[in-house]
């Protein structure tokens, strides 16, 4: 059963490259059992990317954060990142075409 925050990395497309890494697909993030497609970079505000020392929501460097926990393709994020992630990829994808996806 999902709990809290999660950030599901994309997967991986086999044989394409771009720039010189492997294309992926859209990452997600979630809350419960309600995701969002997260397309773009999203750049943190100053308090959490102080908190958490990255300076974007790049899934190797949140991996690498303190409070966050990965298994796999997937992190358990800590709430206030969670939510702020989470907020801001449902609103790309509301202003975008509105798809809601639930796993």
């Amino acid at each position: 059963v999902p709990e809290g925050y999660r950030y599901i990395q994309g997967e991986e497309w086999r044989g394409v490259t771009i720039g010189g890494s492997a294309a992926r697909q859209s990452s997600e993030m979630c809350f419960e059992y309600q995701c969002y497609l997260l397309n773009a970079p999203v750049k943190l505000p100053s308090d959490l990317r102080k908190r958490y020392q990255v300076r974007d929501a790049d899934f190797e460097a949140l991996a690498q954060a303190p409070g966050v926990t990965r298994t796999e393709d997937t992190l358990q994020l800590p709430d206030d990142l969670g939510r702020y992630l989470f907020v801001e990829a449902r609103r790309r994808d509301l202003r975008s075409d509105g798809r809601v996806w639930f796993p």
